[in-house]
This record gives C-alpha cells, sequence and structure tokens, in this order.
C-alpha cells in the first residue's frame, strides 16, 4: 500500500488539476445580462415601430389600435459543465435590449434564448360607435439561421465558431 500511496496521490492532483483547468477555461462573460429580473419597457417602447399598423376591421370600418400597455422579457440560459462541482447550476440572464442578448448569445455556456412580448391593445375612438374591446396580443421570439415567418428584429452576424453565421431574430405572434 505504502508503494502505491505515491501514485495514487499523483492520481488524485491530477483529477484535481483537470478540475481546476477547465473551470479556469470556461468564461462566464455575460456582460449585458443581468440575473434579477429587468425592466426593458423604456426599449421594447422603442421597438413597437416595427410592428405593422395595429388595425381591426369589423363591418365596413377600420379602427386604428393603440397600445395601453407592453411587456417584454429576454432571457438566455448559462449551462454549467459538469466540472462546476460548487457552483454547479443553471443562470438565467435577463436582458433589456435584443442585441444584447445575440452578443450574450456568443458565449460557448449560452443556450435557449427566449423571449415574449405582451402588447395590450384597444380601439381607438371611431364614428361607429362600436369600438371593438381591448384585446391582447403575444409574440414569441424565434431565433434561427434564416429567415422565418413573423416580423424581423434583429439580424445578428456572430462571430462564434460554434453558431451559424448569421442568426435572425423574429416575433412570431402566439396568440
Amino acid at each position: 500500500m505504502v508503494k502505491r500511496l505515491p501514485w495514487i496521490l499523483t492520481g488524485a492532483m491530477a483529477v484535481g488539476a483537470l478540475l481546476l483547468w477547465l473551470n479556469l477555461r470556461e468564461r462566464d462573460q455575460f456582460e449585458m445580462g443581468s440575473l434579477e429580473p429587468v425592466d426593458g419597457a423604456a426599449e421594447a417602447a422603442q421597438d413597437l415601430e416595427r410592428l405593422p399598423p395595429l388595425t381591426v376591421r369589423h363591418g365596413d370600418h377600420e379602427h386604428a389600435l393603440e397600445v395601453v400597455e407592453q411587456r417584454r422579457t429576454l432571457t438566455l440560459r448559462d449551462r454549467d459543465g459538469w466540472y462546476r462541482l460548487f457552483w454547479a447550476g443553471d443562470e438565467i440572464y435577463h436582458y433589456k435590449e435584443l442585441v444584447h442578448l445575440a452578443a450574450d448569445l456568443q458565449n460557448a455556456t449560452a443556450v435557449d434564448p427566449t423571449g415574449t412580448w405582451r402588447i395590450r391593445v384597444k380601439a381607438a375612438a371611431a364614428p361607429c360607435g362600436t369600438p371593438p374591446p381591448v384585446a391582447d396580443l403575444l409574440y414569441a421570439l424565434r431565433v434561427s439561421d434564416g429567415a422565418t415567418d413573423g416580423i424581423p428584429a434583429l439580424s445578428y452576424r456572430c462571430l462564434a465558431a460554434h453558431l451559424p453565421t448569421v442568426l435572425d431574430f423574429t416575433w412570431v405572434l402566439a396568440k
């Protein structure tokens, strides 16, 4: 047993050195993300102009819709490797701007970009006197390597080897 002790200690130190090297190699640089939910209402309000004109038609009347309130959430998951023994676990980062989420998506451990945009609209006053009721629109964020049906939000050129050259971010009407 005494003759094997140096080999056992060398093996234990090698495993420790490997874990240390793997932990130091993984750099989590989520610069614009926050671990706490953020209020991106002002940033989302600036993006409302990208939506097509909101109108609703009933009978021969067309009503312009005005936005009463809106809320947008953008999140990205940071998946830690198995070698993160003492702080293993996924973190969820929250963003105000879509371009910041796209930039942080280039981290090797970043996965599952998601977003929802809930917009509450009501009909503007019209001469017919029967405005449609207040309605909720829900958009979901779709990230792909090619254009999809929906409202284009951002095309982002990626420099990371594990991602396509260009990622397209699109808002798709969910309901």
